[in-house]
């Protein structure tokens, strides 16, 4: 896992709401961008460190967004995501929020 430096490149940002609901977010020295977060959270089960590291960022609209994100828990892989097709403001058909 990250020590609290993070990452070679990284700066940790550390931030708290009370005793047990904190993030860690590392961000790259050089483009700025938030790389990895960390926190504690219960996605598959019981509470553990929670860990999101995003990568192949992407300007769209100038928007940088991470084309590749993994999620581990406790050091384990529990999802990984690659988008292949982002766009921003396109028009929604208010019939998808209709209530039957």
């Amino acid at each position: 896992m990250a020590t609290a430096s993070g990452p070679p490149n990284t700066d940790v940002v550390y931030v708290t709401a009370g005793d047990r609901n904190w993030a860690k977010f590392f961000v790259n020295r050089r483009s700025g961008l938030v790389e990895i977060v960390e926190k504690m959270d219960s996605l598959m089960g019981p509470e553990g460190l929670a860990r999101k590291v995003m990568s192949g960022f992407k300007t769209v609209e100038g928007v940088a967004v991470p084309l590749q994100t993994e999620t581990f828990m406790d050091g384990k892989k529990v999802v990984a995501v690659t988008v292949k097709d982002i766009r921003f403001n396109l028009p929604v058909d208010e019939r998808l929020f209709e209530i039957q």
